[in-house]
């Protein structure tokens, strides 16, 4: 999620922290991009579903370049490790045949982005 909130692009209230995987997967956001944007607005965003990132890696594999940021590591402990091992899994790791700069991850805590530097390469 973006923020750390749901109040802004979904139809639910509240901490993202204090609801399961499966309520965020029954909120609807698209609804609120429809009501924002009118000019942009499809039929296709109402009831959009939050994707996992496991869901987006799936869908879209290497064919993609991914700009992933990490928001909140220090509410979300052990999210480094987590998003590694997603990477890992999807093949988007250490693979040869991926140019460098596929995946870049940002995050605004210094801390988080250390968590990275053994295990993949970084640009400065």
């Amino acid at each position: 999620m973006h923020d750390e909130t749901v109040n802004r692009t979904t139809n639910g209230h509240g901490k993202v922290e204090d609801y399961t995987l499966d309520e965020l997967k029954q909120l609807d956001a698209g609804s609120w991009f429809n009501k924002k944007y009118p000019k942009y607005a499809r039929a296709s965003y109402k009831n959009a579903k939050v994707p996992t990132l496991d869901e987006i890696l799936e869908r879209y594999g290497p064919n993609a370049n991914y700009y992933i940021e990490t928001k909140s590591p220090d509410v979300y402990p052990g999210m480094e490790e987590q998003l590694l091992a997603s990477l890992k899994k999807h093949h988007l790791l250490n693979n040869n045949k991926l140019k460098n700069g596929h995946v870049m991850i940002q995050s605004f805590s210094d801390e988080s982005l250390k968590k990275f530097i053994v295990k993949i390469s970084m640009c400065h």
